[in-house]
């Protein structure tokens, strides 16, 4: 095991050296906007779940699940890319190919489900103390399905859904452990979501990578 692969953590514009992977865990809270009833801050359980491998230099893949209170499942893969590395800062693309399938038997909403691609972009920093990292990328949805009541409905019309914003602040506990804060955002671009916190909905999550 290298090292100082840990110290880079999988959330980073630092890829896995070649033949190497990592596994990253994380939980937390994100914030939504209820209506009815009139709960205007609902704090839901979110968590994450990532493997990466190192394919060579500058180039890793990963899959990577994500969950929102256990009635939303995201998953796919994602290839990242490092575009530049200049003393302690560095810069990576990403692409996340992602299906997502949902309930909410409350809304009348009996499942759902879409196919989307996030194209991103990630610029960090790293110190003596720690890396920080800023995310940004536009999710275009692809498909989206719903049966609401009995009622289906197909959409294959691309579509951009969201605007994905992201720090994230890495602390190397060892040479095997890294720790992780997270805070998000993601802005939504289809009009009047009534689920909503001022326009968006912030995500925090914590947790660890660890090399396998």
């Amino acid at each position: 095991m290298t090292p100082w692969l840990l110290a880079l953590g999988l959330l980073t514009a630092e890829t896995l050296p070649p033949g190497t992977s990592a596994v990253h865990l994380d939980g937390g809270l994100m914030v939504i906007g209820i209506q009815v009833p009139p709960l205007p801050y609902f704090p839901v359980l979110t968590g994450d779940a990532e493997v990466g491998w190192g394919l060579v230099d500058g180039l890793d893949v990963r899959a990577r699940y994500q969950t929102h209170a256990g009635l939303v499942h995201r998953l796919g893969p994602e290839v990242r890319a490092r575009v530049f590395a200049v003393g302690g800062l560095s810069g990576a693309a990403r692409v996340w190919a992602t299906g997502s399938v949902a309930g909410a038997y409350e809304d009348e909403l009996d499942a759902g489900g879409d196919l989307a691609t996030l194209f991103g972009g990630v610029l960090t920093w790293r110190g003596a103390p720690g890396a920080l990292s800023l995310d940004a990328g536009l999710q275009v949805q692809w498909l989206l399905y719903q049966d609401v009541a009995g009622d289906e409905v197909l959409d294959t019309t691309p579509f951009p859904a969201f605007v994905e914003l992201a720090l994230t602040a890495d602390r190397p506990l060892h040479e095997d452990v890294t720790l992780s804060l997270r805070l998000e955002y993601a802005v939504p671009l289809a009009p009047d979501d009534p689920f909503t916190v001022f326009g968006g909905y912030p995500r925090l999550v914590m947790g660890g990578s660890w090399a396998l």
